[in-house]
This record gives structure tokens, C-alpha cells and sequence, in this order.
């Protein structure tokens, strides 16, 4: 049997297959040292030097092993099924090509991703196309660029097989080459700090690897724990890790005699950092002085964090008065969701309505918005009389133009409404814009993110003054809120947002106005996303039980009793910030810890170690097992009640 080896290696198909698969790890790993050199910002922070590159080079070691795998796969399968040649060759071509298909897509996914998010392609981002996008929805967003780049390489192979040219695979030499990667790849593994793995392993390695981590990893609860959930008609954390005393079930004596508007302007990818900053990113100039001055006539906390570092996530909690479940996968994004929203409390005498720029099929909770009533929910596709331009991956329309769109549709209210204006200027790529929106010049993507923001700021002064002018100001109460924040190399290797928990990713302005409902005041304790419905609806007298929140009102008589809030980010790290300001975060990706004392280090610069046996661990631990369940639990109570 073993004789017939060389005679199985020498097929056509595997040798064509090897060459190609080989050839585009080379050009690959070319672009990323490119990138290393030459980028504005190269991936994950690493040194721009020759060191940096030959290790990148040498993880075509990796390519090897990964391709001898595949190759003593179809050995053996030929070993243990002989087969005569099929008289139809293309059917030889189905298999390989598939192959070469996926491997373009784990390259070019992996390193687009390196180039944007300073992160690899990893189990979590896999689960999102599907959990998101969908088969569709992720070759929608494909350029022609991008397709010419996955179509070359299976049309390379195909010309390759019917010419006779492969890559001439002497067992001999397989042995060889096999003994010289492994040994490269075990140095390498010994010096693991050299650079980082995202840059050196091949991407289908660290797809794997990662995706090993998470399901040998998954954090188990007991049958006991999920009867209790969901026997409970509550969700509220409640208990002496989580709270200080037990929790009074509020009842309000009834509601304003007029309902006002409420109004939400969701600001994409805004760092509160960033906004009133006049040092560090301007050269003097503040980037949002209209939001500034606002904010000194509005209840705005100071100590603001966004429950995620994602979108769908976040506007999940602003708008439930609850944190997403601490999991890869997105529990927003479930089609059938029944945990209320905003507008199920304020009750059927509100109408509801949101407008973007940006397309709605693309990272939002839309299915969520439609089946808790909201009847116009109006995007890029429905916006087709406004100018786009492109914003990344995707399309959007112009935020000014959008903007005049969200006034009209709020003047021509019959009733009460709930209006929520979800910009997206603050997005990366960060567009270059018009001369008007531009504070500094646009000499690099952090200086157009500040230009975008100065624009944002635009947007919302035409709104308010849109409202003024209306006079529907005086009867509405306006939340502007962050959905999350932005970063720029503060730490090694942090870029844009969902890569990283740190609080350039995390902390994000709220502040809520209204001349006749909201007390201008400064919140200065940590507050959350999933404040701010409670708040809302405190501000209103409207009736709710806030053991169904896992928020706090901020403008209680009493500061929330709560010890910790806590935020998920999308790179699977779960973070509690306390009182004190104390921050704890756990890794699980990197199966590490991370503890900060933020009133002496806002920076996060000194890593303090995690006491593994203090309350604040033994919370985080106890809210990432719990939380899953507890808010299934939850939704299946409100499905049935």
C-alpha cells in the first residue's frame, strides 16, 4: 500500500493546488510585512523594523505544515479508498477549488481584519458573519476588488490542472521540508513575545486555535442555576455580591399630565476622550463645543460606560435597560426577541420612528426595533433621493441631509413619539468631508475622526435647533448617548473599538436634556447603557418594577445601590467597574486578568494584578456564568406574560 504514495502525490490536482495555496500564503505574507513598513498604523502596534518582517516571512513555516496536512489527507483517503481516474476531470476540480475558495477568504478576511481591527480572524468574528450578516448579506459587501482577489486563485489552480503544471511533490522532499518547518515553528513557539501570533501563525491555524479555546472553555451552568432563572420573574443582579442592600420595588403614583417626546441621538464611535478634549487631539480647538455647552444645561455623567465595544449590543442595553449576554454570540441580533423595550414601557400612545445614514441589514437589533412597534425605521436603502458616499464596507447617506429627514418626520408627529437619529460620521473609515465639517487638517485617519466628531456636532446642534424652532423642544426630553467609543493606539495594538476593552473603547458620553423635565446636574459615579430606561421613565413617572432592570435610575434621591456595572466586549472580555473606580477585567481569549485603579490611573497604564479571591472577581465570574441564562430566561418569561 505504501508503495502507491508516490504515485498518489503525483496527482495532477495536488500539485496544482500546492503551488497555488503556497503562492497566495507568499503574497500574503508579503502584504502584511508591506503593511508592517509602510501603513499608517501597522497591525497591532508591532515595530516597523526588519526583525518584525523576517518573523512574518518565517511563519510561511506554518503554510507548509497546514498544506502538509491537507496533502497527507488526501493520501490517506486514496490509501484507504482507491479510486480509478473519473472519465469527467472536472469533477477532480470541485474539491481543491473549494478549498482554494475558503483559504482566500480566511487569508483575506484575517488580514483585512489586522488592518482595521487589530485583531485576526477569530471563532467570535466567524459566528458574527452568520449571526449578522448571513451568507448574503457578507458578499453583499464584497468590492470588486475583493471578489477579483477570491476568484484569481481558483482560476489560477483550474489553468494550472488542465496545463499539466503543478508544484512536484517528491515525498523525499516533503520529508525535508517537513522537518525543517516543524523545527522553525517550535523556535517560534518559544518565542511567543517576539510578535504577535495574529501575524506569525497561519490565519486557518489561529481560526482553529481559537475556536478550540472557546468550546473547551464554555463556561457551564448547572441545572439548579437554570430552574432558578427561570422560575424568577426578575433580572435585576441582585444579592450581596452584586448590590448593598436589598432592592425597593418602586411604585409611582402616576405619570407628566403631557406626554413628552423622547428623542435619542446615538452617536457612532464616540469616545467621551475625544469630544471636549483642547489639548491633545485639535491643537487647541474642542472637536464637539456645541455638545459642551449643552451639556452644562443637561443631567450629563461624567463616568459614563457603554455596556459593549459593539453596536448591536449597545443599543440593545440603551434601549432595554439590561446588559447583552456576556457570550460570542449576539443575543440582540435573535429574531424573535420579547424582552421589552423603551417603547413598551412608554405604551400605545407613542409612536416610534429611527433614521441613519447607514444600512440598517448591517450590525443592528432591527428585528428586535420592528417587533416592539416601531413602524418606520428608515436607511440607507429607503433614503434614495440623499447623496452617499462610502464609509468603509459599506454605503451611507449624507448625515445632514439625513438629519433633515428625522425633523420632518418629527414635525409631522400626530402624537407623542419616541425618535431616535442613529449617526454614522464617526465611523471608520472616517471620511474625509467638506471643508465646513473640518476643524484640523486631514493628514491622518485620527485627525479625520476628529473632523467627523466636529461634524457629529453639527448634526446635533441642527437638531436641536431644528427642535427649538418647531417648538416641540419644550415638550421632549433629548438623550444623546454614545454607542461606544473609539481607539488610537493608546494601548499597544488598540485600533477603532471591538478589539479591546480598555476605556478608550468603552467610555462614552450620555448626557440627557430638556428645559422642562431634566434637572441640569453632573452624575459623577459609573454609570451604564442600561441606566438609562430607568432613567427615562423616573424622569416621566412612569410606573415600571425595577427588579425587570439591570439599570439604575441616576436621578434617585439615593445614588444606585448597585457595587459594580459591567460591560462585554465582542474581543470575549468581561469588564466591572465598582464605586471606587476600581476596574477588572477578564481576558478569556487570553485567559488572563486585568485590574486598573482608574481614580489614580484614568490611563490604564499600571496593570495591578487580579485578586482572584476578592468580590469583584467573584462577581465577574458569578455575572459571566449567570447572565446567558438568566436573560433567556427572562425573554422566555416575557414571550408567555
Amino acid at each position: 500500500m505504501l508503495r502507491r504514495i508516490p504515485e498518489i502525490i503525483a496527482n495532477r490536482a495536488l500539485g496544482a493546488f500546492a503551488a497555488v495555496f503556497l503562492l497566495t500564503g507568499f503574497f500574503y505574507r508579503i502584504a502584511i510585512s508591506l503593511s508592517v513598513l509602510f501603513a499608517e498604523a501597522p497591525p497591532l502596534g508591532v515595530a516597523r523594523n526588519i526583525k518584525t518582517v523576517a518573523l512574518v516571512l518565517l511563519g510561511s513555516c506554518y503554510d507548509l505544515l497546514v498544506l502538509f496536512g491537507i496533502c497527507t489527507a488526501f493520501v490517506l483517503h486514496k490509501l484507504v479508498r482507491p479510486q480509478k481516474e473519473t472519465r469527467r476531470p472536472i469533477l477532480a476540480l470541485i474539491l481543491p477549488a473549494l478549498l482554494l475558495f475558503w483559504h482566500v477568504i480566511v487569508l483575506a478576511s484575517h488580514f483585512n481584519l489586522l488592518m482595521t481591527m487589530n485583531t485576526g480572524f477569530t471563532w467570535a468574528v466567524f459566528m458574527e458573519f452568520f449571526n449578522i450578516l448571513g451568507i448574503g448579506g457578507f458578499f453583499a459587501l464584497l468590492s470588486l476588488r475583493d471578489i477579483l482577489f477570491m476568484v484569481l486563485p481558483t482560476t489560477a489552480f483550474i489553468l494550472l490542472y488542465l496545463g499539466r503544471i503543478g508544484m512536484p511533490l517528491n515525498p523525499h522532499r516533503w520529508v525535508i521540508l517537513l522537518i525543517v518547518a516543524s523545527g522553525v515553528t517550535f523556535v517560534l513557539q518559544l518565542i511567543p513575545h517576539a510578535v504577535a501570533p495574529e501575524l506569525v501563525v497561519n490565519p486557518h491555524v489561529y481560526l482553529v486555535r481559537d475556536a478550540w479555546r472557546h468550546f473547551t472553555t464554555r463556561t457551564t451552568v448547572s441545572k439548579g442555576d437554570r430552574d432558578t432563572a427561570a422560575a424568577s420573574k426578575t433580572i435585576y443582579l441582585d444579592g450581596p455580591l452584586f448590590a448593598e442592600q436589598e432592592r425597593r420595588i418602586l411604585q409611582r403614583s402616576g405619570e407628566h399630565a403631557t406626554a413628552p417626546n423622547i428623542i435619542f441621538i446615538v452617536l457612532e464611535s464616540t469616545g467621551t476622550e475625544y469630544i471636549f478634549d483642547t489639548n491633545k487631539y485639535a491643537s487647541g480647538k474642542m472637536p464637539m463645543p456645541f455638545l459642551y455647552a449643552l451639556a452644562q444645561k443637561s443631567l450629563y455623567a461624567s463616568k459614563h460606560f457603554a455596556s459593549n465595544n459593539s453596536s448591536p449590543r449597545s443599543l440593545f442595553s440603551i434601549f432595554s435597560g439590561l446588559y447583552e449576554s456576556p457570550e460570542i454570540k449576539f443575543f440582540s441580533m435573535q429574531r424573535h426577541l420579547k424582552v421589552p423595550h423603551l417603547l413598551d414601557h412608554l405604551g400605545s400612545r407613542y409612536g416610534a420612528f429611527l433614521v441613519t445614514p447607514a444600512d440598517l441589514d448591517w450590525y443592528f437589533p432591527k428585528a428586535w426595533f420592528k417587533n416592539r412597534g416601531f413602524t418606520e425605521l428608515v436607511d440607507y436603502h429607503k433614503l434614495k433621493n440623499i447623496a452617499e458616499y462610502k464609509a468603509g464596507p459599506t454605503s451611507v447617506r449624507d448625515e445632514f441631509k439625513t438629519a433633515e429627514h428625522f425633523l420632518n418626520l418629527a414635525q409631522n408627529s400626530p402624537g407623542p413619539y419616541l425618535g431616535v437619529y442613529y449617526s454614522f460620521v464617526g465611523h471608520w473609515p472616517y471620511p474625509d468631508l467638506a471643508p465646513d465639517h473640518k476643524l484640523i487638517p486631514a493628514d491622518s485617519s485620527l485627525h479625520r475622526y476628529i473632523n467627523n466628531l466636529y461634524a457629529q456636532d453639527q448634526v446635533i446642534e441642527k437638531i436641536i435647533r431644528g427642535l427649538e424652532t418647531s417648538g416641540q423642544l419644550q415638550h421632549s426630553i433629548v438623550v444623546i448617548v454614545g454607542d461606544h467609543g473609539e481607539a488610537f493606539y493608546q494601548h499597544a495594538g488598540n485600533r477603532v473599538h471591538s478589539g479591546e476593552s480598555y476605556n478608550e473603547n468603552i467610555v462614552a458620553p450620555l448626557l440627557i436634556y430638556s428645559p422642562r423635565y431634566i434637572k441640569p446636574q453632573r452624575i459623577d459615579f459609573p454609570t451604564v447603557h442600561a441606566d438609562i430606561v430607568p432613567t427615562i421613565l423616573s424622569a416621566l413617572g412612569v410606573p415600571y418594577k425595577p427588579l425587570r432592570m439591570q439599570g439604575e435610575s441616576i436621578i434617585e434621591a439615593e445614588p444606585p445601590r448597585r457595587k459594580y456595572i459591567f460591560t462585554y466586549g465582542n474581543e470575549d472580555t468581561i469588564t466591572a467597574v465598582g464605586k471606587d473606580m476600581k476596574k477588572m477585567q477578564i481576558l478569556k481569549a487570553k485567559k488572563s486578568c486585568r485590574y486598573f485603579d482608574l481614580a489614580a490611573d484614568a490611563a490604564e497604564v499600571n496593570n495591578l494584578g487580579c485578586p482572584t479571591g476578592s468580590e469583584h472577581y467573584r462577581a465577574l465570574e458569578e455575572f459571566a456564568r449567570m447572565q446567558p441564562t438568566r436573560l433567556k430566561a427572562y425573554n422566555d418569561f416575557c414571550a408567555t406574560n
